[in-house]
């Protein structure tokens, strides 16, 4: 199971609608556009919109935290809604 951060801060469980893995088609509707993984973990990875700078969509203070804490302080803001989970889940090496 894979949690949703929204920008206006709440979290959501969510789960791929057929088996264990997500589709594309999913986490785009999830995220709301082109996705880019991010490595969090050996085993976790965050998905987000890969246009959500250029969008200029509202940052995401949850999932700026959390891809602060995997890889410190020195990262850029997350933008939009962020998908996180293990990285079968979003079948990602």
């Amino acid at each position: 199971m894979a949690t949703l951060l929204k920008v206006d801060g709440t979290q959501q469980e969510v789960q791929p609608a057929h088996g264990n893995k997500f589709t594309l088609a999913e986490m785009q509707k999830l995220v709301g556009g082109y996705i880019i993984p991010i490595k969090l973990s050996a085993t976790e990875r965050m998905v987000v919109d890969e246009d959500g700078g250029p969008r200029v969509l509202p940052p995401n203070e949850a999932a700026t935290s959390v891809l602060r804490k995997a890889l410190g302080p020195n990262v850029v803001t997350i933008v939009g809604n962020a998908l996180v989970g293990n990285r079968k889940e979003f079948g990602l090496r």
